[in-house]
């Protein structure tokens, strides 16, 4: 498998232990990262005593995973159910978790960190955490306190 996109995959199948995954060797890198952010996330809820279930968009029990590569978030089983019902979004107010990922291999632009800041406000979310995985600077000028 190729690197990084392999490692993610093992990871990813051995965190969820899906029959199928929507992500191959040949998907974005940056897609199957969203994917592996995810199965941490999964594999932190069962630790943690959570019961973790998947589902189609009929609401079958599912063990066949299908990654969107847009936005999504996780809410719990009535509002999941009438969000496909009614074939739309669940609502923001009822979002138990909400998680925007970025995979960059270079310095993160100072702009990113503050698009998230709005992301937070728009989600109305009370709990936010911005992450970043083997940056060593963020793109102005190598200062993290940039105006």
């Amino acid at each position: 498998m190729s690197q990084p996109v392999g490692l993610l995959l093992d990871a990813l199948r051995a965190n969820l232990r899906a029959s199928a995954l929507s992500y191959t060797t040949a998907s974005a890198v940056h897609d199957v990262y969203e994917g592996f952010l995810f199965s941490l996330v999964v594999t932190a809820a069962v630790q943690s005593g959570a019961t973790v279930t998947y589902r189609t968009v009929d609401g079958r029990p599912t063990s066949n995973l299908v990654f969107r590569t847009s936005p999504d978030g996780s809410t719990r089983e009535p509002e999941a159910t009438q969000s496909r019902r009614n074939n739309a979004d669940p609502r923001s107010s009822k979002c138990l978790l909400a998680v925007e990922c970025k995979y960059y291999a270079t310095p993160l632009p100072l702009g990113m960190a503050r698009g998230f800041v709005g992301l937070q406000a728009d989600l109305r979310t009370h709990t936010a955490a911005f992450t970043l995985l083997g940056v060593t600077e963020v793109g102005c000028g190598g200062s993290y306190g940039c105006g």
